[in-house]
C-alpha cells in the first residue's frame, strides 16, 4: 500500500495544492452513540 502511495504522488510536492482532490472538512462530524457502539 505504501509502495502505490508513493508511486502516485510521484511529482507531486509536500503540501500542494491539488484541485482534483476533495478536501476534508470536517464541517458535519456526527456525534459518537456510544449505546450502539456497545452493541458493536
Amino acid at each position: 500500500m505504501v509502495s502505490y502511495l508513493n508511486y502516485i504522488s510521484e511529482g507531486i510536492e509536500e503540501g500542494a495544492d491539488i484541485p482534483w482532490r476533495m478536501q476534508n472538512k470536517m464541517e458535519e462530524v456526527p456525534k459518537p452513540d456510544l449505546a450502539r457502539g456497545e452493541e458493536v
